[in-house]
């Protein structure tokens, strides 16, 4: 068996199923991330002590939404329907506090790699990539470090030219929407056109990231349901 995730069959799977469930995505992105945006709005305006609460309100709010996007790809990869935004957010309520604390973990060892020798941080970056999904597809906590790493192990280039192309997309798109809106006129047509462009964008990280640990599941001869019981 192929044991090799290409960069492309990723990709094409995730434009499937961003074409598929543009409106759950989005629907569930709404839910979370605009009352989240407007509290830490509210928080950061306050100042003092409850600006600094606006980072822990994004990083719940982008626990939520990333194990929102988990369970809706779980849905598609098993051919079933993934419900109601109602009915996702409560199949990952056990799973919100590892999200929130184990990938503070992450980001903050990655953060320190980046910053210090650069090529350190991208490792973590490449060995952690699929640390989501496999938090709430197999239930685990810390040790879904130590698992999103074998997963990742001897696809560890090819998951790094991933992430270069996805970087390359973000930026493309970004730099679209501004294009864009300088057109229609204006600082006020950049932000206007950026934001919306931007909004586009919201789901294809966590997307990208869950269809990239489904494909390794499958290249390593074996199904997400089968993995999340072996452990």
């Amino acid at each position: 068996m192929d044991t090799n995730v290409s960069v492309g069959e990723v990709l094409n799977r995730a434009v499937e199923i961003y074409k598929t469930r543009l409106g759950i995505l989005f629907g569930t992105a709404a839910v979370v991330l605009i009352p989240a945006g407007l509290i830490e709005g509210l928080l950061t305006h306050a100042g003092g002590m409850l600006s600094s609460l606006s980072s822990i309100v994004s990083l719940v709010a982008s626990a939520l939404f990333t194990g929102a996007v988990v369970r809706i790809v779980q849905a598609e990869d098993s051919g079933t329907e993934p419900g109601g935004i109602g009915q996702i957010f409560s199949s990952i309520s056990d799973r919100i506090w590892p999200l929130v604390w184990v990938g503070f973990v992450a980001s903050i060892a990655q953060g320190f790699g980046l910053v210090l020798l650069i090529v350190p941080g991208l490792f973590l970056i490449v060995i952690w990539s699929v640390l989501q999904p496999v938090i709430v597809v197999e239930g685990l906590s810390f040790d879904a470090l130590a698992r999103s790493r074998a997963l990742v192990k001897g696809n560890g280039w090819n998951v790094f030219g991933l992430m270069v192309v996805v970087l390359l997309i973000t930026l493309g798109v970004i730099a679209l929407g501004a294009a864009f809106g300088g057109i229609i006129g204006g600082w006020v047509g950049v932000g206007v056109m950026t934001a919306i462009f931007g909004v586009l964008l919201i789901p294809v990280g966590a997307l990208i990231r869950t269809v990239l640990y489904f494909k390794l599941i499958e290249h390593g001869g074996g199904s997400a349901a089968a993995a999340a019981a072996g452990v």
